[in-house]
């Protein structure tokens, strides 16, 4: 059996259009869960959407169970968090085929590849100080972390991370966990569209046919976004409201310093996986650790 591991990668993508159209403040939900099998009794698809909603977070869980009478079995069930900066998708099942009959075993978009979460913002520029038309840099940080595993003989995903501007300054594209960071040139008085996606897709493509195996996926993957001015004297205001300040110690980028950032951000170190690299030096060491404690004893 292959057991596929797939640290991490997500997708996020941030889009900055200044003045466009696409300035709504809103933020949505959406995936599928397949347990399908023949002769099942129970659900074969399973597809949560929120809908475009303008105030968050909004939380979507689903569940979808399956079995026949030739002795298959499927389960799945998920989670997909949305709020302005903080995209959030866990999700866990296994399942088994039997002598002849196949199971077909996802978890995915259905909604023309929807991602499983997104958040579409607007800021304005502004300053009391500087007038109308001053050139202004403005820094955006994308922070993901995370993973997904697949253990199956014939396992497939797709997943991305991305971050980008559409005036072509930004072009940032990650394949593991850990920080990018890029920058855009505006001006005072500006607005500024931007959005942020989250996309995970998994299928356990070995328990199609006859042959008696087993199978599961399992994804918890999180991503966090912030945006600030890096010209004195101006500040960002956003149309959701949200603040999209970095909070480093936030393991879990829910927007709470607790215990469970504590506890996440340990076993990251102590397997060693690239997003307890805290001071972003490219190793992950005993520095890692104590830079960390440090903040989060400090808090936010």
């Amino acid at each position: 059996m292959l057991v596929t591991r797939t640290r991490f990668f997500l997708a996020i993508v941030l889009c900055s259009l200044a003045g466009s159209a696409m300035g709504q403040c809103n933020l949505r939900t959406s995936f599928r869960l397949v347990t399908n099998m023949g002769g099942g009794t129970g659900t074969a698809e399973v597809r949560i959407d929120s809908g475009v909603v303008t105030s968050g977070p909004v939380v979507s869980p689903g569940t979808s169970t399956n079995s026949n009478s030739i002795g298959c079995f499927a389960t799945a069930s998920a989670v997909a968090t949305a709020d302005y900066g903080r995209l959030s998708f866990v999700g866990t099942g296994t399942a088994n085929n039997a002598p002849g009959n196949g199971v077909i075993f996802r978890m995915d978009e259905f909604i023309g590849a929807q991602p499983k979460a997104l958040f579409n913002d607007r800021f304005h520029v502004s300053s009391s100080t500087l007038p109308n038309g001053t050139p202004v840099v403005v820094e955006f940080t994308l922070d993901f972390s995370g993973g997904i595993m697949i253990v199956d003989a014939n396992p497939f995903s797709v997943l991305s991370a991305t971050l980008r501007t559409t005036n072509g300054t930004i072009n940032l594209q990650r394949t593991a966990p850990g920080v990018s960071v890029g920058t855009i040139n505006t001006t005072v008085g500006a607005n500024v569209d931007i959005s942020g996606n989250l996309l995970v897709t998994m299928y356990a493509q070995g328990i199609l046919g006859g042959t008696p195996r087993t199978a599961s996926l399992d994804a918890d993957v999180s991503a966090f976004s912030s945006i600030r001015p890096l010209t004195s004297g101006v500040t960002l205001d956003f149309c959701s409201g949200a603040s999209y300040t970095r909070c480093a110690p936030d393991f879990d980028h829910d927007g709470f310093l607790t215990g469970d950032d504590f506890d996440r951000y340990s076993d990251a170190f102590v397997s060693g996986i690239p997003s307890a690299d805290f001071d972003g030096n490219g190793f992950v060491t005993g520095d890692d650790f104590d830079f960390f404690v440090v903040a989060f004893e400090a808090g936010c």
